[in-house]
């Protein structure tokens, strides 16, 4: 039998807790690990009380955050004075403009 509940789908059993599968997870994914990782992966999911597949999605969380880039929809703008002792003479130059 299975229960509709908001959210998720969940497996009843007569006489048993229904075991919940969330339905907002779309992607279903295998990892490979080497056995010192695994031993390490246990040993922090033990310790945080938290399951391994959380620390792993947590894991990726970070490595796309540090591989995110901001896309510019146009270019940087530029600014050529023509003049190449420009950007060391900008106080005096901006003074003069506004009168200080």
């Amino acid at each position: 039998m299975t229960c509709d509940r908001a959210g998720s789908s969940a497996v009843c059993e007569p006489n048993r807790c229904p075991t919940r599968y969330p339905t907002f997870m779309k992607a279903k994914t295998s990892v490979y690990l080497d056995p010192a990782q695994a031993a390490q992966l246990k040993d922090a999911a033990e310790a945080t009380g938290r399951s391994e597949a959380d620390l792993i999605r947590e894991g990726i969380d970070l490595v796309l955050l540090r591989a995110h880039t901001v896309r510019r929809t146009r270019p940087w703008p530029s600014f050529d004075s023509g003049d190449p002792g420009f950007a060391a003479n900008s106080a005096d130059l901006l003074g003069q403009a506004y009168g200080e």
